[in-house]
């Protein structure tokens, strides 16, 4: 009779103490890299939002930006989409540098909208219905 082989019980014992371990260190680092993400998202909105105000964009044009944001890269500044990058995932050959500043990638979507749609809004009017602007 063939019996299948069994570690010992001090091995078990181990791996179940640092698999409860590695469980509670994500948990306890979890909310703290919320608050520092959360922070981060703030941070971006309130550039955004000066540099809105900045071109003269109204409340719900403000408001329609940081909706395209949100869709396009979960305002984190770094994203990338193939050839497209930044805030607005706007199509750019610009150094880092460049599409990584909040600011000049809000300025340039501001210009960018108001050519191709004329508002905000309707710039985000297209992107619900195509899934892009």
């Amino acid at each position: 009779m063939h019996r299948s082989p069994t570690f010992p019980s001090h091995i078990v014992r181990t791996a179940l103490v640092l698999l409860i371990a590695a469980a509670f260190t994500v948990a306890a680092a979890s909310p703290a890299m919320a608050l520092t993400m959360t922070a981060k998202k703030r941070a971006v909105i309130k550039i955004i939002t000066a540099e809105a105000k900045k071109k003269g964009l109204s409340k719900a044009e403000i408001s329609a930006l940081l909706k395209i944001c949100k869709r396009e890269s979960g305002y984190r500044p770094t994203a990338r989409n193939h050839s497209c990058k930044g805030l607005f995932q706007l199509k750019t050959s610009f150094g880092a540098s460049k599409w990584k500043d909040p600011a000049w990638n809000t300025r340039k979507a501001i210009r960018y909208i108001k050519h191709r749609y004329g508002t905000c809004r309707a710039a985000l009017r297209h992107s619900y219905s195509r899934g892009w602007y």
